[in-house]
């Protein structure tokens, strides 16, 4: 019997030995945001199903109760800055240091970015640093990253850039971070550190091709894989979505 060799997404640095000391990409599940693994979950409305509010609104649990946030931190692989990085401003010139000379950054022009997007936006952006990256993402034909923010980290130094990058043609990733002028003040000397181990961004592995769109209008059989649905999910207390997403016995 033959077997299907499973998909992977291959990573190595260009710096050797790099991957050794701990650095790399590790899975997203890793870097949950500490005030979402401290927010403790509420009472679970739906055992309390007349309760409501003075305002007459049913009173609904908060959003650790929500699947989406939990999916949404567990997809893909986070990339933690690989080296500390000093950034600091001095006589209106923006500059950077590591630790040692494998490290490297560059600064974009702002001619690259900055220019061309909304002023409001531009105005909050001190610099935009791009990481010289060591490490080579390469997926099978057919496949492709997502580089995504860390969005629920609320860092205060920086943002990174979305995009797509072709890794089953192209490998070099370069995180491009937006460093943010309010993070360098008179208070901290126009200097901040960003500690090794600081999460990057996250990268998730999508198809190449994307699904067609259709819309249509409501179908009978539409209708009722909508009703199964909200019944299958609606019909617990809790893990409400996880066991309907498992082992739903309306499932086709």
């Amino acid at each position: 019997m033959f077997f299907k060799k499973k998909e992977k997404l291959t990573v190595w640095s260009v710096i050797p030995d790099l991957e050794k000391t701990g650095a790399g990409p590790v899975p997203a599940k890793k870097f949950y945001p500490e005030w979402f693994k401290k927010m403790q979950k509420d009472r679970d409305v739906h055992s309390e199903p007349q309760k409501f509010d003075l305002s007459g609104h049913q009173n609904y649990n908060n959003i650790k109760h929500c699947p989406s946030f939990p999916w949404w931190f567990s997809q893909g692989y986070v990339l933690p800055l690989w080296c500390d990085l000093q950034v600091y401003v001095k006589d209106g010139n923006v500059f950077w240091t590591s630790p040692m000379n494998e490290f490297q950054f560059e600064f974009h022009s702002r001619d690259q970015f900055e220019n061309y997007i909304p002023k409001h936006a531009a105005d909050k952006i001190l610099a935009v640093l791009k990481p010289i990256g060591p490490f080579r993402f390469k997926t099978p034909p057919g496949w492709q990253v997502q580089q995504m923010p860390m969005y629920f980290e609320y860092n205060e130094v920086f943002d990174v850039l979305p995009g797509i990058i072709p890794t089953s043609k192209y490998y070099e990733i370069n995180p491009q971070m937006l460093l943010k002028k309010s993070a360098f003040t008179k208070e901290n000397n126009y200097s901040v550190m960003i500690p090794r181990g600081t999460p990057l961004a996250m990268y998730v592995p999508v198809k190449e091709k994307t699904l067609d769109l259709e819309i249509v209008e409501e179908t009978p059989e539409l209708k009722k894989d909508n009703r199964v649905a909200v019944l299958g999910i609606n019909s617990k207390f809790k893990k409400r979505w996880k066991d309907y997403a498992t082992r739903c016995p309306y499932k086709k």
